[in-house]
């Protein structure tokens, strides 16, 4: 088996996602769509770098992400606190409620701001040490001297079989937690598509992707419960310091409750595959 076609293949894909991220990374005021095209972007960057890892220098390859999951968890953050803005701007409040679900949203625009800065800083660190640059150098070799040699399909399957063994545990075991299962599926049906147009056989079935669908709701409504949770906690303790009581914190209680209330109601246990 020879790897150079396989490697000029994963190079290929390399060099397109950066030619999308590097435009992205200068945009001084990001849109939510341009976060979430950074987002998948830098994912299946970070995929890839798993699935032709043997295409890299192994020490490199671990810094580079080292570098690139600093970003992708603010860049999580940022994805779940808006999701939960939508879904609170989707929802009608009885009068009582409405103070409180007013300051949580108005903690949560407080918050994304946070998770944008420390989007900014992890940002600025990945262009200091030239990450994607060197990325991108090391691909372009692979690209310009093997473009011609078919990948090997065999080499393909063993990658694909590599990444199975290290990934399926999350699509079997339940007791898991529920932010790796995500993040270890999500990479398994990423890693799929990538090779599936090397390989004949189907690799990614469609339980796989319902499965990602369920975790991804559950994962969102277990974060909001507790954001919405420590939001709760947080005013009540600045009330307590402002006014020297937390008797003011009766008229926005009721808001944080209602949201508690209706995200329990939305959660469902999981279907078994």
């Amino acid at each position: 088996m020879r790897k150079e076609g396989f490697c000029a293949y994963g190079a290929s894909h390399i060099q397109t996602l950066l030619a999308q991220v590097r435009p992205l990374i200068r945009q001084s005021d990001w849109t939510p769509d341009a976060l979430e095209m950074l987002r998948e972007s830098l994912f299946t960057l970070q995929v890839c770098l798993r699935v032709f890892q043997p295409c890299f220098p192994p020490t490199r390859i671990a810094f580079w992400k080292r570098r690139l999951r600093r970003v992708l968890r603010a860049l999580h953050q940022l994805e779940l606190n808006q999701r939960l803005l939508d879904w609170l701007s989707q929802r009608d409040a009885p009068p009582p409620a409405r103070a409180g679900i007013e300051r949580v949203r108005l903690r949560l625009h407080q918050v994304q701001e946070t998770h944008l800065q420390r989007l900014h800083t992890a940002l600025q660190q990945l262009q200091r040490d030239h990450v994607l640059e060197e990325i991108g150098g090391l691909s372009r070799r692979w690209a310009e001297s093997f473009a011609q040699e078919p990948p090997c399909t065999d080499y393909a399957s063993q990658q694909w079989q590599a990444c199975l063994r290290e990934h399926r545990p999350a699509i079997e075991n339940s007791t898991m937690a529920l932010e790796l299962r995500w993040g270890r599926l999500r990479t398994l049906l990423k890693a799929s598509a990538l090779l599936q147009p090397l390989l004949d056989e189907p690799l990614a079935p469609p339980e796989w992707h319902a499965l990602y669908q369920q975790l991804d709701e559950a994962r969102f409504l277990h974060h909001a419960r507790q954001q919405v949770e420590q939001l709760m906690r947080a005013e009540k303790t600045l009330t307590e310091q402002y006014y020297g009581h937390a008797r003011p914190f009766a008229r926005l209680q009721p808001g944080f409750q209602h949201l508690l209330r209706l995200l329990k109601e939305v959660e469902t246990p999981e279907k078994p595959l």
